[in-house]
């Protein structure tokens, strides 16, 4: 009994010393993965809305600049014309409306009605004609040739009376109503050109869309920029997050909102935690790797951002990390 007490007393430590030995040897064999990735930030590029040629930079790169401040000036000579232009069109259909609204001049009305009047003159001698003429006719005096001509004269001279009164009743009444809603919109649209082309001196001056740092300079002072192209790029460093690749059989373990440790290596290789904010799948000619030969099974690659749990004084654009599961 005494032999079988110590027995165990003895297996207790070799046993312990086993297992020990198990869990090391499989820790140490198997590999640690490490994922490596890049620090990235928001970056916003700043452009005008009209093109032209940059009469000169404020800034350079790596300053800080403030959300406001003017960074670029661009010279006015191409602005200035196109207003003049809007100018002109504005001025011009300003004249028509006015024109549509006032109606025809004193002197237009009193002159279309002179011509009204003597073609009613005209109108009733054809017609006092016409009406001998018919007696001649019927008493066989004058030939059907005389007559039809005279006829002839008697409608043309009807018709003239007429059309000379339309212009002479139109020249009193004015503008048609349409007429002068179509005055209006020219005006109107004219009007709102013009404002723009005045609002568009606003963009002489690109200010910063943001508040960060200079990150690049595209243009130099001097060229010509056309309307969108951008002159600078303002970069956030305070928007900075974490960017990795992951292969499909590790994303179980990048869930939304879980928490990694970063070793940033720019930083001295410190450890800081960070958070994922977002995933999804890279397009489809980005890495897929074939678990088989033959290939039947691919593994995606998503894109994994992380922003800070915390601020990380120093954390800059472009610097490196690593994840180690």
């Amino acid at each position: 009994m005494k032999n079988k007490k110590q027995l165990v007393l003895l297996l207790v430590p070799v046993l312990l010393v086993a297992i020990a030995l198990f869990f090391l040897l499989r820790d140490a064999g198997r590999k640690p993965v490490i994922i490596e990735g890049m620090i990235e930030t928001k970056v916003v590029n700043v452009a005008s809305e009209i093109p032209g040629r940059i009469d000169s930079i404020l800034v350079e790169r790596g300053d800080v600049v403030e959300k406001g401040q003017v960074l670029v000036k661009l010279e006015p000579n191409i602005l200035n014309a196109k207003v003049g232009q809007a100018r002109g069109v504005l001025y011009a259909a300003e004249g028509l409306k006015r024109k549509a609204e006032t109606g025809a001049r004193e002197e237009e009305i009193k002159a279309a009605g002179n011509q009204y009047r003597m073609a009613r003159s005209q109108f009733e001698f054809a017609e006092k004609t016409y009406n001998r003429f018919k007696v001649l006719f019927a008493d066989s005096i004058i030939s059907k040739q005389e007559m039809d001509e005279m006829e002839f004269k008697y409608h043309a001279a009807k018709e003239q009376m007429e059309a000379a009164k339309a212009i002479y009743d139109m020249a009193k009444k004015g503008a048609r109503k349409e007429d002068k809603q179509m005055a209006e919109g020219k005006f109107l649209q004219a009007q709102n050109v013009y404002q723009e082309a005045e609002a568009y001196y606003e963009q002489l001056w690109l200010k910063a869309p943001v508040s960060g740092e200079i990150a690049n300079q595209i243009a130099e002072e001097g060229e010509v920029m056309a309307a969108g192209y951008p002159v600078l790029t303002v970069q956030v460093p305070e928007a900075s997050y974490a960017v990795i690749n992951v292969r499909e059989e590790l994303l179980v373990q990048f869930k939304k909102d879980s928490e990694h440790t970063l070793v940033i290596h720019g930083l001295g290789n410190e450890a800081h935690r960070f958070k994922v904010t977002f995933i999804s799948p890279l397009a489809d000619y980005a890495n897929r790797i074939p678990t088989r030969d033959k290939g039947e099974f691919d593994l995606k690659t998503f894109e994994i951002h992380l922003k800070p749990a915390e601020p990380v004084e120093g954390l800059r654009p472009g610097m490196t990390f690593h994840i180690e599961l």
